[in-house]
């Protein structure tokens, strides 16, 4: 059976953290398949992508739709698979749906600051953040935020309001959606850390994975 799913790949249709190089569909259609040696392991072997409900944690330049044949894993926020193909690039990303949702996330992130300002009784800096009707309002008055207001949390809040608008202009989806998950949870920093150690652990396991 054959089993539809996605995979975010770097530009030049390569694996982020192996840099495998995928054969991509042409004019003629389907591509070969890549296999992969049983047993499969998570972080370690086999072709592995995700689910719909999955794609925000692994965002990069190019999203595909991908096919999948014989042994299937379902791991955490991966499918492990040991046979898998390109079928096509989905349309509107980045371009389209990759803006629009970087600026989802930056408003977000502002929205988040404006709250905490106004916690911390800083209603005059929560007011002209609120205020910003673009976001290259928003870089202004949340730089100049961070110098006046007298709350660390609340100076930090503004901090990453400034940050998802720059990666935002950098056409960065990966680091806005960071910044905004870690801008949700600033007031628990146990999940921050988590976040951040699942990052440093994906990066390091990468060098001994085999396949994409």
């Amino acid at each position: 059976m054959t089993i539809r799913a996605y995979k975010f790949l770097t530009p030049g249709s390569r694996s982020p953290f192996t840099g495998h190089q995928w054969e991509v569909p042409g004019a003629t259609g389907e591509v070969g398949w890549g296999v992969a040696e049983l047993p499969l392991r998570h972080c370690e072997n086999g072709w592995h992508v995700c689910q719909p409900e999955h794609l925000s944690y692994w965002l990069a330049a190019e999203l595909w739709e991908v096919e999948l044949s014989g042994e299937v894993m379902k791991m955490g926020c991966s499918l492990v698979a040991e046979r898998a193909r390109l079928n096509r690039r989905v349309p509107g990303w980045p371009d389209r749906i990759g803006a629009a949702f970087m600026a989802a996330c930056a408003w977000r992130v502002r929205d988040l600051a404006v709250r905490e300002a106004r916690r911390a009784g800083a209603a005059e800096l929560a007011d002209r953040l609120a205020a910003c009707a673009e976001l290259g309002a928003v870089t202004a008055v949340a730089s100049a935020g961070q110098e006046q207001v007298g709350d660390d949390e609340v100076a930090a809040m503004f901090g990453y309001a400034e940050d998802a608008v720059t990666y935002t202009n950098d056409g960065d989806p990966a680091a806005v959606a960071y910044v905004a998950a870690h801008a949700a949870t600033a007031r628990a920093p146990s999940l921050v850390n988590g976040s951040s150690a699942m990052l440093r652990r994906s990066s390091w396991s990468a060098s001994g994975r085999r396949s994409g």
